[in-house]
């Protein structure tokens, strides 16, 4: 399993098609972004999220669920964990999905390299 930062800012495209050719589960760690970046109130995500009668987190979570991304999101408050089970009913479209995508941000970040999760990827396998 390899845990990654993905949600609709840092949906990490790169990575993922990377894990899946190699057997290993991708799950996203933040998938709603800790909130950050406008993410909730973003006019793309509030559109979507009204057409379908759902918050904007329940939007972002079925994008990434949608994607086949395993999803762990955190909260305290009870009626916002029953909002996060509740997006299952909901599909969004493709065009919706091509959507929420163009919201990523481009990172120059290391941990972002599909190099790097390889190299740690065959130190693992070589440590077996």
């Amino acid at each position: 399993m390899n845990q990654y930062e993905s949600n609709s800012l840092h949906p990490a495209d790169h990575v993922i098609p990377f894990c899946q050719a190699h057997d290993i589960v991708f799950q996203a760690w933040g998938p709603l972004g800790q909130g950050q970046g406008g993410l909730f109130t973003n006019p793309i995500v509030t559109q979507i999220s009204g057409k379908h009668h759902k918050t904007s987190a329940q939007i972002i979570l079925r994008f990434c669920l949608q994607k086949g991304i395993g999803i762990i999101s955190k909260s305290v408050h009870l009626e916002r964990m029953k909002q996060n089970l509740d997006i299952l009913d909901l599909s969004p479209s493709e065009t919706e999905m091509k959507q929420i995508s163009s919201l990523q941000t481009k990172d120059a970040s290391f941990l972002h390299s599909p190099d790097f999760v390889q190299m740690l990827c065959s130190k693992w396998h070589a440590a077996r």
